[in-house]
């Protein structure tokens, strides 16, 4: 087979690897209606793990880092990794979405620590700053009511805000992760949100 043939065989193959990549769809009538059936405490809670398992099984470790090294960054290796955890923190946001809409922010003391820090888990790897902030008041009135640990709460706006400006914050001497908090507020003009969650909670 002449090279011109093989490239003209190869790139539509191509093409239709990278628009199945691109055009992924999420079933979020099926996302719905399974969320819509959790009715006890025990179904949340394992629905809940059952997404943090999933987050955890792509996010822990450092498998992407030895792909890219190991193989490169345009090596299919590492490719099919990108891809594997972007499938999989694109179903588990709208399983997450979905439930934040349908039962609200899951009480640690019902469903346990480890189910009640999944949306913070889960919503923490968007890069959409609008979709990250449009999260923060049900957060902090989660954090407010002790569903949300101020570790994670202040780690999810620190790395907001190094989306937002590209870089780290820094504060000087020494604080509380409750001051901490305040400031990255201030510095993400979320302050009026934190009110209205304040008073929501008073």
């Amino acid at each position: 087979m002449k090279p011109f043939l093989v490239l003209v065989l190869l790139v539509p193959a191509l093409l239709l690897v990278s628009c199945s990549r691109d055009t992924e769809k999420i079933n979020t009538a099926a996302i719905d209606k399974a969320v819509s059936q959790l009715e006890t405490t025990q179904d949340k809670k394992e629905y809940l793990l059952a997404i943090r398992a999933d987050d955890q099984a792509v996010h822990q470790g450092n498998r992407g880092a030895y792909l890219k090294v190991q193989y490169g960054e345009n090596s299919p290796e590492y490719q099919n990794h990108v891809d594997e955890v972007a499938t999989v923190d694109k179903r588990n946001l709208a399983k997450i979405q979905s439930y934040l809409a349908t039962h609200g922010y899951p009480e640690w003391l019902k469903v346990g620590y480890e189910a009640a820090q999944t949306p913070f888990q889960v919503i923490q790897h968007s890069t959409d700053t609008d979709l990250r902030n449009s999260y923060f008041e049900q957060f902090y009135v989660a954090y407010r009511k002790g569903d949300l640990a101020v570790d994670n709460l202040a780690l999810y706006l620190k790395r907001t805000h190094e989306q937002v400006t590209g870089e780290s914050m820094s504060m000087e001497g020494s604080y509380t992760v409750e001051e901490e908090l305040d400031t990255l507020v201030k510095a993400l003009q979320l302050t009026e949100a934190q009110r209205r969650a304040e008073k929501a909670t008073f």
